[in-house]
């Protein structure tokens, strides 16, 4: 989402039904707030470039950049510290695509990518010193993976192959056909060899969690985890990710995703909606065309969705996780995501299926492996097998001759002990999850997201953390990464640490209204004031520029009715008792400013009036009232500021539940806020009034 005179320094991407915010501001003043990533990385120089790189994932447009933009693979980034100037140089072509996979050229590269992944999978585990695991499930590509393993002629019972069992997502069929691999070939799930006993973890602390996974990961990745401690001996980890670029994946063309991607967006949230789409529309067209710039024009259709797969969900979500796994000493092996073989073809010039690629795998290097059904009902077409048996008969494997005098893989020789320090105040997962998930739900959390993004997004997300019980957290993620980059830009003197910042809003929910006040609906309609505030001045260029809005919880909106003719305006809405506002003036005109209640419809959609007690109104230090001044959704308090192109326009604003609310007719009441047209009962009355009471304590806090 872009609103230039609004945010300017925020990027939105969507995943399917998921979305991130990503920075987009200048580049300088992103590396002089993020020092704590200098100290993570102070040691690795490929790191600290990797991590700043993928971080910002810009490319820069003078000092500003108006949208997100795809930095291409092998782009490397070099940031001088002293001067913090950035320099970009990209590898244009990287051939993806460019071979037939059913050609004597594509066999040849196949057999190469396979020798090359058994050597390093052999010289690991001759060195009988590192850890080796693999992760198995019932789909296509972990299998792929143990292809490579059984091919290495290793003994699998010194690997911990990992297989989940639960009964979320789709892990139950996993387990089972998992299962029945692992008893084929001889080998058991989730058990660790008995030496493994010798490689104590070493704890991290939970700010040190925190601080490694927000900064590795930046809240452009779609699941949210984390890593609680830090192997002493590196470990290797063989997955399967990024197998969907080898397979009929994303199989659609660019302007059906693009407009797929463009109709999601504008269901996130009503008041942004457009802002959302249009930002949505133009991040795809953007990253078609540097794909298409990038090929030379050699890749278009459904091959170009394709690659934007693996230059966003492939970097993004395996490539981050690779990067935080590195400083738990963790080493992911990903051969699915080889460079040989993304110059491969999934298809081939005489079968135009996309699943060849892996026909030809599974038939070529582990025939037994297609005995077994996948995940989910899928599986490969009898004709794309056929197929890739008669090439394979064509072009027959070679035998791959095991070198006795094979030396340990340079992956091996290279692996080190990241620089970051352990703890002596260890964490777990569940302390870890419950400030995240604290942190998430205060009241400070859901203003600051509302003030850059959307209060509907927010519960939005919220809604589906509460639903989800597969990876429930990843729907805060992002909210918690967009305010937190927020402060980081904010802070002063480079010293913020994300870690802090989120234990901060988890330990202080009782600064602002606490929880208990946030859920219940009548409470905060009771509290909630609402400040209109338009620049009328004859054109259809914005009017207003929002500089900040602070004085607790405020939500920030620009709905398409209130812009109907041209004239941009803001919507606030508060309930913390005090609001205050700064805008500037973008055009000659006369601003409208309006103090209201939030807007109330009884169950048969009747306005429903809601009173509020301003106790204070100051537009530009002039008072409108030195006194208590009653006012609701419909009869608000009015003023007019005439204003000249640059003017600042400061908005005060103190508040209350209205003191007769008991007394008077009508008042709100739950969700729909329902006209109550008979006296309450006694014990209701003093039910109400208790709730009152407990009101005015949290908002005089």
């Amino acid at each position: 989402m872009i609103e230039q005179d609004f945010l300017g320094s925020y990027g939105l991407y969507l995943y399917e039904d998921e979305f991130f915010f990503a920075v987009s501001n200048s580049f300088q003043k992103l590396v002089e707030h993020l020092a704590p990533i200098r100290q993570l990385t102070l040691n690795d120089d490929f790191v600290r470039h990797f991590v700043l790189a993928d971080l910002c994932s810009i490319s820069c447009e003078e000092t500003m950049v108006k949208e997100i933009r795809l930095l291409p693979r092998n782009t490397f980034v070099s940031v001088n510290l002293a001067t913090l100037q950035l320099a970009v140089r990209v590898r244009a072509d990287y051939g993806d695509n460019s071979i037939p996979v059913d050609t004597p050229e594509g066999i040849l590269l196949l057999d190469h990518w396979f020798e090359k992944w058994t050597k390093i999978i052999r010289g690991i585990w001759r060195a009988r010193r590192y850890e080796i695991s693999a992760d198995l499930s019932g789909g296509f590509d972990s299998r792929i993976t143990l292809c490579l393993l059984l091919g290495a002629g290793i003994d699998m019972g010194d690997l911990r192959v990992n297989s989940i069992e639960d009964r979320l997502h789709t892990h139950a069929e996993d387990y089972r056909i998992s299962s029945a691999i692992a008893s084929h070939y001889g080998f058991q799930l989730n058990v660790s060899p008995s030496w493994w006993d010798s490689n104590e973890p070493e704890p991290f602390s939970l700010r040190e969690a925190l601080d490694i996974s927000f900064y590795a990961k930046s809240g452009v990745h779609k699941q949210l985890g984390f890593k609680a401690s830090r192997s002493m001996l590196p470990r290797f980890n063989f997955t399967g990710s990024g197998g969907e670029c080898l397979r009929a994946y994303w199989n659609e063309p660019p302007m059906d995703y693009q407009e797929r991607n463009v109709r999601q967006a504008f269901e996130l949230a009503p008041d942004c909606a457009a802002a959302y789409a249009l930002s949505m529309r133009n991040i795809i067209e953007n990253s078609f065309q540097a794909l298409r710039r990038i090929t030379g024009g050699k890749i278009e259709g459904r091959d170009l969705t394709q690659s934007l797969y693996k230059e966003t969900r492939c970097r993004f979500h395996f490539g981050r996780d690779a990067v935080e796994s590195y400083f738990a000493n963790d080493i992911k092996c990903t051969p699915l995501i080889d460079a040989d073989l993304f110059r491969l073809r999934t298809n081939g010039r005489g079968c135009s299926d996309k699943n060849l690629l892996v026909a030809i795998i599974f038939d070529r290097y582990q025939k037994e492996l297609l005995q077994f059904p996948f995940e989910g009902g899928r599986k490969i077409e009898e004709a794309t097998l056929e197929y890739a048996r008669a090439l394979n008969r064509k072009f027959p494997p070679p035998s791959f001759p095991e070198e006795k005098g094979e030396e340990v893989a340079q992956i091996v020789e290279n692996a080190s002990v990241p620089p970051v320090q352990t703890s002596e105040e260890p964490t777990n997962y569940r302390e870890i999850d419950d400030c995240v998930r604290t942190a998430f739900e205060s009241c400070r959390e859901r203003a600051a997201f509302s003030l850059i993004g959307s209060d509907a997004v927010y519960m939005r997300q919220h809604r589906l953390m509460q639903r989800d019980n597969y990876r429930p957290l990843q729907h805060a993620y992002p909210c918690l990464a967009a305010t937190g980059v927020a402060a980081a830009l904010d802070s002063k003197g480079g010293e913020f640490k994300i870690s802090s910042y989120m234990q901060r809003m988890a330990w202080t929910k009782s600064a602002v209204p606490d929880e208990s006040f946030i859920q219940n609906d009548y409470l905060r309609l009771l509290a909630t004031a609402r400040i209109d505030v338009k620049n009328h001045h004859g054109s259809s260029e914005s009017g207003l520029a929002l500089l900040s809005a602070g004085g607790g919880y405020v939500s920030v909106s620009n709905p398409r009715w209130f812009c109907r003719d041209g004239n941009e305006g803001y919507v606030f809405e508060g309930f913390s008792g005090r609001m205050e506002l700064s805008l500037r003036a973008l055009m000659a005109g006369t601003v409208s400013v309006e103090f209201r209640s939030k807007n109330a419809h009884n169950a048969q959609g009747a306005p429903s009036p809601v009173l509020v007690d301003y106790t204070l109104i100051e537009v530009n230090g002039r008072a409108l009232c030195d006194e208590r001044m009653t006012a609701w959704h419909d009869d608000p308090i009015k003023c007019d500021t005439p204003v000249h192109s640059g003017d600042l326009l400061t908005i005060r604003a103190v508040w209350g539940p209205h003191n007769c609310v008991l007394d008077k007719q009508p008042i709100a009441k739950g969700a729909e806020a329902e006209v109550i047209e008979k006296p309450a009962p006694p014990t209701v009355t003093r039910l109400l009034r208790r709730g009152k009471a407990r009101l005015l304590r949290i908002l005089s806090r």
